[in-house]
């Protein structure tokens, strides 16, 4: 671990600024992070898509042409790692002197950040009290550029083709549920 680092390591996180002005002191390598998707978002995601791929199923049976509907599939360890991105962490130096940790999520060209370049960043704090604030807009004044990176997202990690057969199948429970309650009524 750099001095530098270290030195930014031992102060304990405060209330964040939504802007961050000074000078980039140092950039770590980028390196790719999983966000998890949690069981109460896959588990109706996989019953809906289930449910709506049942009756392809019936049909390739009742045919027996020992082809079943839809194409590759993922398993469930891979649907549950959830989307992935680059993280890239900076520090910077601010006019009083102060260094604040930042990371900055997506892909950077590499000649966007710099040691000894003046930056300016929109900050949020993340979810996780670990990780240091995110720079969702970094207004590079050295090089007169302005970077706003973007991740990848649950929709485009799970597939707009699984989510309309989970739409379609939870329609299909709702309707049978209707059916039974209308039917014992």
């Amino acid at each position: 671990m750099s001095q530098t680092r270290a030195a930014v390591a031992s102060e304990p996180r405060k209330a964040i600024n939504p802007e961050v002005a000074g000078v980039v002191v140092a950039v770590e390598p980028e390196y790719p992070r999983e966000v998890g998707i949690g069981w109460h978002i896959i588990l109706p995601i996989l019953l809906g898509a289930g449910v709506a791929r049942l009756p392809g199923l019936l049909v390739a049976t009742l045919l027996r042409n020992g082809r079943s509907s839809g194409g590759s599939r993922r398993t469930l360890k891979e649907l549950r790692r959830g989307p992935e991105f680059l993280v890239t962490e900076f520090i910077v130096r601010g006019a009083d002197g102060t260094l604040v940790e930042l990371e900055i999520h997506g892909h950077l060209p590499t000649s966007a950040l710099i040691p000894r370049d003046r930056v300016r960043a929109e900050v949020r704090r993340q979810r996780r009290n670990d990780l240091p604030p995110r720079a969702h807009r970094l207004e590079n004044h050295t090089s007169g550029r302005v970077h706003r990176p973007h991740t990848s997202t649950m929709l485009s990690h799970l597939g707009l083709p699984l989510l309309l057969q989970a739409i379609l199948g939870l329609a299909i429970i709702l309707l049978v549920v209707a059916a039974l309650v209308m039917w014992h009524t």
